[in-house]
């Protein structure tokens, strides 16, 4: 994302979209016991399908988590290209951190 502001305007859209998904499914008591959900804060949950359906796995919902869960901020994240190279380095930086089982 390299222009400035372009992931908080990226992040906004997303999340305004789960947060619609998630009051319907509230409203209409959408979710089965039982049944994988992603949570998005307070009593708002989306199934793992509508998570897909609107940050498909991959670097999608790994940038979307990143910034839902304050990782990383906007700004460092406007300077990171959309190639994908980022977010599995960090990955990789991550797993390599810690002792084989």
């Amino acid at each position: 994302m390299k222009e400035k502001g372009r992931a908080m305007e990226w992040f906004r859209t997303k999340h305004d979209e789960l947060a619609g998904t998630a009051r319907t499914n509230f409203a209409a008591h959408g979710l089965e016991p039982g049944r994988e959900a992603y949570h998005l804060g307070s009593i708002y949950y989306a199934t793992a399908e509508q998570m897909e359906a609107i940050c498909p796995a991959g670097i999608d919902l790994d940038r979307y988590a990143t910034l839902a869960n304050g990782n990383v901020g906007y700004d460092e994240v406007d300077g990171i290209p959309d190639d994908g190279f980022y977010w599995t380095s960090v990955e990789d930086e991550t797993s390599s951190s810690f002792p084989a089982e």
